[in-house]
């Protein structure tokens, strides 16, 4: 779910929407600007952290949320319903 203004994302988002197996979904990119327990801020806009976001690395492994820092690269999708589905970030262990 989207916390703060669209303004010009929106056409950003609106770009990356494919029809993957008949259901729509979105991907945002880019490096964290903003992340705290309940949000995290990419590519301008503010996103809503819940206990459905799955939080992982670019091989799909869990990690936690600590493990997203600003500057970090992070792969955002969203739910059919708009909410953030998962974080994947570029993690070095």
């Amino acid at each position: 779910m989207k916390t703060s203004s669209v303004g010009g994302k929106l056409a950003a988002v609106a770009a990356a929407l494919v029809l993957f197996g008949g259901v729509a979904w979105a991907q945002v990119m880019g490096p964290v600007t903003a992340v705290s327990k309940s949000s995290i801020s990419v590519a301008g806009g503010t996103y809503e952290i819940t206990e459905n976001t799955v939080i992982e690395d670019l091989g799909h492994a869990p990690i936690t949320l600590p493990e997203v820092r600003v500057g970090v690269s992070v792969e955002l999708e969203f739910d059919e319903e708009g909410g953030l589905a998962t974080i994947r970030a570029a993690v070095v262990r």
